[in-house]
Protein backbone atom coordinates (compact mmCIF):
# COMPACT_ATOMS: atom_id res chain seq x y z
CA UNK A 1 0.00 0.00 0.00
CA UNK A 2 2.90 2.38 0.81
CA UNK A 3 4.36 1.91 -2.36
CA UNK A 4 1.31 3.10 -4.66
CA UNK A 5 0.92 5.93 -2.18
CA UNK A 6 4.38 7.14 -2.88
CA UNK A 7 4.00 6.36 -6.77
CA UNK A 8 0.87 8.52 -6.39
CA UNK A 9 2.73 11.12 -4.62
CA UNK A 10 5.75 11.68 -6.66
CA UNK A 11 3.31 11.56 -10.13
CA UNK A 12 1.10 14.84 -8.28
CA UNK A 13 4.70 16.28 -7.74
CA UNK A 14 5.52 16.03 -11.64
CA UNK A 15 2.54 17.29 -12.41
CA UNK A 16 2.64 20.00 -10.69
CA UNK A 17 5.98 20.90 -11.61
CA UNK A 18 5.07 20.59 -14.89
CA UNK A 19 2.84 23.64 -14.70
CA UNK A 20 4.96 25.61 -13.12
CA UNK A 21 6.50 28.18 -15.60
CA UNK A 22 9.30 29.66 -12.90
CA UNK A 23 9.95 33.68 -13.70
CA UNK A 24 13.48 34.39 -14.91
CA UNK A 25 12.83 38.00 -16.08
CA UNK A 26 10.26 40.71 -16.82
CA UNK A 27 9.31 39.07 -20.05
CA UNK A 28 9.94 35.76 -19.67
CA UNK A 29 9.09 32.38 -17.51
CA UNK A 30 10.55 28.66 -17.89
CA UNK A 31 9.10 25.43 -17.46
CA UNK A 32 10.97 22.46 -15.58
CA UNK A 33 11.93 20.82 -19.80
CA UNK A 34 13.45 24.20 -20.06
CA UNK A 35 10.66 25.31 -22.67
CA UNK A 36 8.81 28.66 -21.41
CA UNK A 37 6.82 31.57 -22.11
CA UNK A 38 8.63 34.52 -24.01
CA UNK A 39 6.99 38.05 -24.34
CA UNK A 40 9.45 39.91 -26.02
CA UNK A 41 7.97 39.47 -29.88
CA UNK A 42 4.40 41.25 -28.05
CA UNK A 43 6.20 44.62 -27.61
CA UNK A 44 8.19 44.47 -30.87
CA UNK A 45 4.76 44.50 -32.95
CA UNK A 46 4.51 48.26 -31.91
CA UNK A 47 6.07 49.33 -28.99
CA UNK A 48 2.68 50.53 -27.86
CA UNK A 49 0.43 49.24 -25.09
CA UNK A 50 -2.57 46.51 -26.14
CA UNK A 51 -5.33 47.48 -25.49
CA UNK A 52 -9.28 45.99 -25.20
CA UNK A 53 -12.28 47.38 -24.90
CA UNK A 54 -15.13 46.15 -22.52
CA UNK A 55 -18.65 46.11 -23.84
CA UNK A 56 -19.67 48.13 -20.46
CA UNK A 57 -17.77 51.18 -22.33
CA UNK A 58 -14.49 50.11 -19.90
CA UNK A 59 -11.00 49.64 -21.09
CA UNK A 60 -8.24 47.59 -20.63
CA UNK A 61 -4.12 48.39 -21.13
CA UNK A 62 -1.45 46.54 -20.97
CA UNK A 63 1.96 46.47 -21.32
CA UNK A 64 4.13 43.69 -20.79
CA UNK A 65 8.29 43.68 -20.38
CA UNK A 66 8.26 47.60 -19.25
CA UNK A 67 6.82 50.17 -17.10
CA UNK A 68 4.40 52.89 -19.30
CA UNK A 69 2.63 55.82 -18.42
CA UNK A 70 -0.75 57.61 -19.17
CA UNK A 71 -0.76 61.22 -18.74
CA UNK A 72 -3.15 62.13 -20.49
CA UNK A 73 -6.38 59.93 -21.64
CA UNK A 74 -7.02 60.80 -25.14
CA UNK A 75 -10.83 59.63 -24.69
CA UNK A 76 -11.59 61.57 -22.00
CA UNK A 77 -9.91 64.84 -21.05
CA UNK A 78 -12.23 64.86 -18.12
CA UNK A 79 -11.07 62.10 -16.05
CA UNK A 80 -11.38 62.34 -12.10
CA UNK A 81 -8.18 60.53 -11.51
CA UNK A 82 -5.29 58.88 -12.91
CA UNK A 83 -3.30 56.19 -11.10
CA UNK A 84 -1.57 55.07 -14.14
CA UNK A 85 0.08 58.36 -14.46
CA UNK A 86 3.17 56.55 -11.90
CA UNK A 87 3.98 53.67 -14.32
CA UNK A 88 1.62 50.43 -15.02
CA UNK A 89 2.07 46.92 -16.74
CA UNK A 90 -2.07 46.71 -16.39
CA UNK A 91 -4.17 49.67 -16.41
CA UNK A 92 -7.94 50.00 -16.26
CA UNK A 93 -10.14 52.83 -17.43
CA UNK A 94 -13.19 52.87 -15.14
CA UNK A 95 -15.78 54.14 -17.45
CA UNK A 96 -18.36 54.49 -14.04
CA UNK A 97 -16.07 56.13 -12.31
CA UNK A 98 -14.35 58.30 -14.97
CA UNK A 99 -10.72 57.21 -13.34
CA UNK A 100 -7.66 55.57 -14.58
CA UNK A 101 -6.64 52.57 -12.39
CA UNK A 102 -3.43 50.89 -11.52
CA UNK A 103 -3.95 46.91 -11.89
CA UNK A 104 -0.57 46.06 -12.23
CA UNK A 105 3.13 46.87 -11.74
CA UNK A 106 6.04 45.39 -13.52
CA UNK A 107 7.70 43.65 -10.01
CA UNK A 108 4.21 42.46 -9.63
CA UNK A 109 4.72 40.09 -13.00
CA UNK A 110 3.14 36.72 -12.51
CA UNK A 111 3.13 33.75 -15.02
CA UNK A 112 0.14 31.46 -14.56
CA UNK A 113 -1.20 28.89 -16.95
CA UNK A 114 -5.10 28.19 -17.47
CA UNK A 115 -5.43 24.54 -18.94
CA UNK A 116 -7.14 24.54 -22.50
CA UNK A 117 -5.01 27.84 -22.78
CA UNK A 118 -1.83 28.30 -25.18
CA UNK A 119 0.45 31.17 -25.47
CA UNK A 120 2.01 31.16 -29.12
CA UNK A 121 4.41 32.72 -27.85
CA UNK A 122 6.97 30.10 -26.90
CA UNK A 123 10.46 30.27 -26.25
CA UNK A 124 12.17 28.23 -29.44
CA UNK A 125 15.57 27.51 -27.02
CA UNK A 126 16.31 25.57 -24.10
CA UNK A 127 18.62 27.99 -21.73
CA UNK A 128 20.41 24.61 -21.18
CA UNK A 129 24.17 24.98 -19.81
CA UNK A 130 27.05 24.80 -22.03
CA UNK A 131 29.77 22.57 -23.10
CA UNK A 132 32.41 24.50 -21.05
CA UNK A 133 30.28 24.52 -17.92
CA UNK A 134 29.07 20.85 -17.76
CA UNK A 135 33.44 20.48 -18.11
CA UNK A 136 34.11 22.54 -15.51
CA UNK A 137 31.06 21.26 -13.14
CA UNK A 138 32.70 17.54 -13.71
CA UNK A 139 36.03 19.07 -13.29
CA UNK A 140 35.08 20.86 -9.79
CA UNK A 141 33.03 17.28 -8.59
CA UNK A 142 36.05 15.25 -9.74
CA UNK A 143 38.75 16.94 -7.88
CA UNK A 144 36.19 17.44 -4.94
CA UNK A 145 36.14 13.53 -4.46
CA UNK A 146 39.47 12.65 -5.55
CA UNK A 147 40.69 15.09 -2.33
CA UNK A 148 38.03 13.72 -0.15
CA UNK A 149 38.62 10.24 -0.97
CA UNK A 150 42.29 10.11 -1.07
CA UNK A 151 42.59 11.98 2.34
CA UNK A 152 40.12 9.55 3.94
CA UNK A 153 42.02 7.02 2.94
CA UNK A 154 45.13 8.35 3.63
CA UNK A 155 43.73 9.98 7.30
CA UNK A 156 41.88 6.23 8.52
CA UNK A 157 43.70 3.40 7.07
CA UNK A 158 47.35 5.04 6.62
CA UNK A 159 47.43 6.50 9.24
CA UNK A 160 48.68 9.91 7.49
CA UNK A 161 48.54 13.70 9.72
CA UNK A 162 48.68 17.10 9.04
CA UNK A 163 49.50 17.55 5.78
CA UNK A 164 50.00 13.96 4.45
CA UNK A 165 46.45 13.32 4.44
CA UNK A 166 46.69 14.96 1.12
CA UNK A 167 46.78 12.58 -1.55
CA UNK A 168 50.02 12.14 -3.73
CA UNK A 169 51.75 15.08 -1.80
CA UNK A 170 54.66 14.85 -4.04
CA UNK A 171 53.43 15.75 -6.92
CA UNK A 172 51.23 18.65 -5.57
CA UNK A 173 54.65 19.85 -4.52
CA UNK A 174 56.48 19.59 -7.60
CA UNK A 175 53.44 20.65 -9.60
CA UNK A 176 54.69 24.42 -9.61
CA UNK A 177 57.91 23.61 -11.31
CA UNK A 178 56.40 21.05 -13.43
CA UNK A 179 54.50 24.05 -14.98
CA UNK A 180 57.32 26.55 -14.77
CA UNK A 181 59.16 23.56 -16.89
CA UNK A 182 56.39 23.54 -19.58
CA UNK A 183 56.15 27.27 -19.55
CA UNK A 184 60.00 27.55 -20.33
CA UNK A 185 59.51 24.57 -22.90
CA UNK A 186 56.63 26.18 -24.73
CA UNK A 187 58.85 29.34 -24.89
CA UNK A 188 62.31 28.17 -25.88
CA UNK A 189 59.74 26.53 -29.11
CA UNK A 190 59.52 23.28 -27.79
CA UNK A 191 62.83 22.76 -27.22
CA UNK A 192 64.83 21.07 -24.54
CA UNK A 193 67.47 23.44 -22.90
CA UNK A 194 70.61 22.17 -22.93
CA UNK A 195 71.64 22.09 -18.97
CA UNK A 196 74.61 20.78 -17.00
CA UNK A 197 74.53 17.89 -15.83
CA UNK A 198 73.78 17.01 -12.03
CA UNK A 199 77.12 16.03 -10.77
CA UNK A 200 75.31 13.39 -8.29
CA UNK A 201 74.09 11.89 -11.57
CA UNK A 202 75.53 8.56 -13.54
CA UNK A 203 76.33 11.13 -16.75
CA UNK A 204 78.64 13.32 -14.75
CA UNK A 205 81.29 10.48 -14.43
Amino acid sequence: MCKYLVVVFVCLLKIAFASECRRIGDCACEYYDGTGIELKQILAIGEQPLRTNASNGDAYYFSPCKETTITTYDDNANITSNDCKKGYTLCKYDKEKNALIRLGELKETQFTSIDGLYLSYIKPNHSNPSTGTVLLIMLFVGLLSYFVIGATVNAFYIGARGMEVIPHLDFWRSLPGLVRDGAQFLQNGCRVPHRAPDPDSYDAI
